[in-house]
């Protein structure tokens, strides 16, 4: 009865904190240098609130999370919660954090403004301090494909302890760490200083104008003592204060990045792709052979930039040889100069008839980011001499086919129509395969595990960490709220719509940030599922709210409520679509079943007639009323297969594997139909996880699904029971449920990886051009054709950035290829 009559004093306790709040903020220090960072906390009394830090200009602000505590004493209740920021400033002298707007449920305050003194950075290095930092870029006007080297230095006079390094997220690059980090020492005006350098390559992916963020590094110092016990100062010395310490943060300057486009480019040969510097060199391993013999094709690119893109220059092979490729070598090492190296690829290229045979000069064409334009090195000509081989001089046949190498490609294939197994009839093709959503399967385990740890509720009320998302949910509502209000000023509403808006963005993306670019718009509702009209709709919101704030409109209540309206839309928009989506694709079909049953029996009766097309639109049809069955998916690629579509046949069969995959007739078929295909097949490398996970691929993932969910179901249930009854929980029996759980669990999650990482495709057009860039006017690189399999890498609008093989990775049209 006590406990009972303590919880419920705490829930009689807790609406109380909404009917008032304060809120502080308090900086860690208000006298800085030019570099350094200071601390910002903003302290709520009284709930969770939103702080909106967008008034604060003098200051680059970076989000560090939340924490909150509860306490009770003598029976009140009091709840803090904490916002914590690293600011950076912009300038010098001076610099202001202004008021900041905290809101809870409607309220508004404002804390106080806080000055803040910011001194000159060190004019050089010979009046620095005892601990700065310092940060180079090589370029800051590049090209895509370019790279740029950032480097890092740490410099401490002072034994320092604790030290923690946030990188900059380099937004815009590819970036590697090179080498080792480095520890050496430097004497800088008679003062003896510790240095550590870090140094990244780092790549420009796109052509824009790119701001690197600071670097920023938080450390102890130890703590001169002031106090003179004996009027001497040597007693002030560091070694007296041992044991006392205090943080500091320092921060490196910003690189304002412009990648330029790439020049057009107006030469006869194609373009290779490359930037930086190149060379190119050929040669053969014999310069006379007989016929039938093989003679070894050598070319190896050299140089330094994006040498891993290179393809095997245009082969000019006379007619009376045969050639054949093999794979290609890379000798790349990372420097911190850059990538850099070799790539070689070799040919065999075998004589079928005598004679005197020149290879003519290979050529390749690489833009100099030196010179800053595009320059062709090329190989001498080559010399080969053919001897008669065999008596009276006959040419003896070659013991190597078309078919002899793995990447040579084969022949074209035409289909017939026959040796594929029939159609499967049975009422089950219309019985779907229900996957478990990942957020209801993680719910369901979640809601097992907390029936386990119901009695840790107390640890409720202590510290916990806020989510971003959270977070941005709540300051889009009451941002929204805010807007709302019927006497809220000009500034105030438009400053709190477009919070409201930028809010709900960032809690897609599950992170924190006060604005956005339309681009980052784009990226974050994209990769959170959102639909290309809805994403418009928000962009063009946000430039809408803008445009009315700082144009100068006249604004009255006519725009007031149009703008409102419209962001509440958006903003439902985008807080619903997903849940919609989970939801729709968690529940059954009904009220279709009558349909799909006609359909299906059509698609039946159009197959036998031998209108295969017509068969396959039914069957599609059926899918597409939610029925996600294997069975179906195998019907639908036979009829396709049989009207001679290799590359959509393929594409069903593949998604048919996902949910049958031990399935006798299916593997047989997609056999069959994969010896139609042009591309040879690349040759596939298993990873560290496709070897943990290697029955993965023997299992439907609904069966995994479920059988991790029973599995765990059953092992609370055990627990539950064993806990009741007092007893061992890990039984044999008890063991072998949890490790079985784990294992399946593990599994399950391995393939909701696969899922939303590891996506595949399929070439749907006949040809299909590979090209260098994402638009029609890049240079085509290679030709896929239709049923070959590659992996996608990334979506950039209309185009996907696809790889075929470890030396084969371009762009594509999204319509030449179906995701599997």
């Amino acid at each position: 009865m006590k406990r009972l009559l303590f919880f419920a004093l705490i829930l009689v306790a807790i609406p109380v904190q909404v009917f008032g709040f304060t809120a502080t903020a308090r900086v860690d220090r208000n006298r800085i240098s030019e570099g350094e960072s200071l601390t910002l906390r903003v302290v709520v009394q009284g709930g969770e609130a939103v702080v909106d830090t967008s008034v604060i200009t003098d200051f680059k602000v970076i989000p560090r999370g939340t924490s909150t505590s509860v306490r009770i004493i003598n029976g009140e209740y009091s709840k803090n919660v904490t916002h914590q920021y690293v600011l950076l400033p912009r300038g010098q002298g001076g610099l202001t954090i202004p008021p900041l707007p905290v809101t809870l449920d409607g309220e508004l305050v404002h804390t106080r403004a806080i000055n803040v003194q910011v001194g000159k950075r060190a004019a050089t290095d010979d009046r620095a301090g005892d601990v700065f930092v310092r940060a180079t870029l090589s370029h800051v006007t590049l090209v895509p494909g370019q790279q740029a080297i950032y480097t890092f230095r740490l410099y401490s006079a002072v034994q320092i302890s604790n030290a923690r390094l946030q990188q900059p997220r380099f937004n815009g690059f590819s970036a590697k760490e090179a080498g080792k980090r480095e520890n050496y020492g430097k004497v800088i005006n008679g003062r003896s200083y510790e240095v550590t350098q870090i140094t990244y390559v780092l790549m420009a992916e796109k052509e824009g104008d790119v701001e690197i963020e600071p670097a920023v590094v938080t450390c102890d110092l130890p703590v001169a003592d002031s106090r003179d016990p004996l009027g001497d100062p040597f007693f002030g010395n560091r070694f007296f204060s041992m044991g006392r310490h205090e943080t500091r943060r320092f921060a490196t300057e910003s690189f304002k990045v412009k990648v330029n486009p790439m020049p057009a480019y107006k030469g006869s040969g194609r373009f290779s792709g490359l930037v930086g510097r190149f060379s190119l060199g050929a040669g053969v391993d014999r310069d006379t052979v007989t016929s039938g013999e093989s003679v070894t094709l050598t070319l190896t690119v050299s140089g330094t930039g994006n040498i891993m893109d290179a393809q095997a220059p245009e082969i000019r092979v006379p007619d009376s040889f045969k050639s054949y490729d093999d794979v290609p070598e890379e000798k790349i090492i990372l420097t911190r100069d850059g990538f850099q190296g070799d790539k070689i690829f070799k040919r065999a290229l075998v004589p079928v008839a005598p004679g005197n045979f020149v290879l003519e000069p290979l050529e390749l064409c690489y833009f100099n980011t030196d010179t800053g334009a595009y320059e062709t090195v090329s190989t001498p000509s080559l010399k080969l001499s053919v001897k008669p081989s065999g008596k009276n001089g006959t040419v003896p046949q070659s013991p190597v086919t078309d078919g002899g190498k793995a990447s040579v490609a084969k022949q074209a294939v035409e289909f017939t129509g026959d040796d594929i197994l029939a159609l499967k009839e049975g009422a089950n093709v219309l019985v779907p395969h229900r996957v478990v959503p990942l957020p209801l399967f993680l719910t369901i385990l979640v809601l097992l595990s907390v029936l386990l740890l119901v009695f840790r509720a107390v640890m409720l009320f202590g510290k916990k960490e806020e989510s971003a998302s959270a977070l941005m949910e709540k300051r889009a509502k009451n941002c929204l709220k805010m807007a709302e209000s019927k006497n809220i000023s000009q500034e105030d509403f438009f400053r709190n719509l477009y919070t409201a808006l930028v809010s709900r963005v960032l809690a897609r993306g599950s992170v924190s940030g006060e604005t956005l670019t339309a681009r980052e718009v784009y990226d974050i509702l994209s990769r959170a599922g959102h639909g290309e009209e809805e994403i418009k709709e928000a962009t063009a919101m946000l430039n809408d709210i803008e445009s009315a704030r700082y144009g100068g409109a006249s604004f009255d209540r006519a725009m007031k409520n149009d703008l409102l309206m419209r962001a509440k839309r958006v903003v439902k928009t985008l807080g619903i679509t997903l849940v919609c989506l989970g939801l729709f694709s968690a529940m059954p079909a009904k009220g279709r079943a009558d349909d799909s049953g006609t359909l299906f029996l059509e698609g039946i009766n159009l197959y036998k007639a031998g209108q295969f097309q017509g068969a396959a639109a039914k069957f599609e049809r059926v899918a597409d009323n939610g029925i996600k069955n294997g069975e179906l998916y195998y019907n639908i690629a036979n009829a396709r297969l049989k009207a001679g579509e290799v590359g959509p046949a393929i594409l069903w069969y593949e998604r048919a594997v996902k949910l049958i995959p031990l399935d006798p007739d299916l593997k047989y078929n997609l056999d069959y139909a994969k010896g139609l295909v042009a591309d040879e097949i690349a040759e596939k490398t298993m990873d560290i996880s496709g070897l943990l996970f290697f029955w993965e691929k023997y299992l439907p993932s609904w069966l995994v699904q479920y059988g991790a969910l029973l599995l765990w179901f059953g092992f609370v249930l055990h627990t539950g029971v064993r806990m009741a009854r007092k007893k061992q929980v890990f039984t044999p029996a008890g063991a072998v449920l949890f490790v079985a759980s784990l294992i399946i669990m593990a599994t399950a999650f391995f393939d909701y990886y696969q899922q939303s990482s590891d996506s595949h495709a399929v070439i749907l057009a006949d040809e299909a051009s590979i090209r260098s860039g994402f638009s029609d006017d890049a240079t085509e690189l290679f030709v896929l054709h239709a049923g070959t399999k590659v992996r996608v890498e990334r979506r950039e609008g209309e185009f996907l950035r696809i790889a075929f093989s470890k030396d084969k990775v371009g762009w594509i049209r999204a319509t030449a290829a179906g995701i599997i």
